[in-house]
């Protein structure tokens, strides 16, 4: 769909608990798609819209046994079964909004459902241009365009990879050169080489700060789905059960405090009381820890969550 003569981008996040029970679900912006949908609002003219598949508003709790149990079969009949509901939903927003642009996001335990999800977007319309971004292309990297529904990859941080990747599709130029983007050029898979991690997070646009504009089902989202925050990227251990390096790298950089307590202050303008750190190695550097408790407690101080921690680390 173009509005004003702008191309879309359609930003997915793949259902997986809603393949287990459709009233499951997650309740929550993906910080992934908030990121990606700043810079693009940010720094391009396209049109942005984020969908968070796996999302169904006042889902119920989840239950582990159910997962292990009948909820597993349900996950294994849903990703072979396209009439399931889920399926149709993704294809009538797909439809819905007719983007140019799809981008996936895609984990390495949602892997099979970003596939499906690419799947109906080309059965929609070929010509749609399919990326796969997030932690999973950023492991196994050129591997995943042996699967024909995607065209493009994106391997670490895609903030300025998307940007780039627009700016080429725009002008219909080439990929060829764009750091960390893996692509097909008569059939032959090209890997541009991994891109430059960001240095100054603090320039990126807090992901809630355009959520009222481009995430789909805005109004259906409760508050405490946007109340998740990074205040660092990367971690300097090298766990071999762990994919972080490949997607932040072993160099943790810093948001300064003050930016994060901008964002905080944004959320509780919100009605948010709490936020949560999804950060990797969060306590990395206990200094780090005490400058950015003290400017909660200075900027922040109805976050009743807080006040005992920042007391810990004082």
């Amino acid at each position: 769909m173009k509005e004003n003569n702008q191309p879309c981008i359609l930003l997915i996040d793949p259902p997986h608990y809603r393949l287990f029970k459709n009233t499951y679900g997650l309740a929550r912006y993906p910080l992934s798609l908030g990121y990606l949908s700043g810079a693009i609002k940010a720094k391009t003219d396209w049109r942005v819209i984020a969908y968070n598949a796996d999302f169904f508003p006042k889902s119920k709790p989840v239950k582990v046994r159910y997962l292990s149990g009948q909820g597993f079969e349900n996950y294994r009949s849903a990703l072979k079964n396209p009439s399931e509901p889920i399926w149709k939903e993704i294809a009538a927003v797909i439809t819905r909004y007719q983007p140019a642009v799809v981008g996936i996001s895609c984990k390495s335990q949602t892997f099979a459902s970003a596939r499906a999800v690419a799947r109906i977007v080309k059965e929609i319309d070929p010509r749609i241009i399919t990326i796969a971004g997030g932690p999973h292309p950023s492991m196994v990297g050129g591997e995943i365009l042996a699967y024909p529904e995607f065209d493009v990859a994106v391997r670490g941080e895609g903030e300025a990879a998307i940007i780039q990747l627009l700016n080429a599709i725009q002008t219909e130029k080439s990929f060829e050169g764009i750091p960390g983007v893996i692509f097909r050029n008569n059939n032959q898979i090209r890997d541009n080489g991994p891109g430059a991690f960001i240095e100054d997070l603090n320039s990126l646009p807090f992901p809630h700060q355009f959520a009222p504009q481009v995430l789909h089902d805005y109004k259906l989202y409760p508050p405490s789905a946007f109340n998740h925050i990074f205040a660092t990227r990367g971690c300097s251990y090298n766990c071999f059960f762990c994919g972080s390096r490949n997607v932040w790298g072993r160099k943790v950089r810093f948001r300064f405090p003050e930016n994060v307590v901008r964002e905080i202050q944004g959320l509780m303008q919100k009605g948010l009381t709490s936020v949560y750190f999804d950060d990797d190695t969060f306590g990395i550097n206990t200094q780090s820890i005490r400058e950015l408790c003290q400017a909660i407690k200075t900027g922040c101080p109805g976050l009743e969550q807080f006040k005992n921690y920042c007391t810990f680390v004082r």
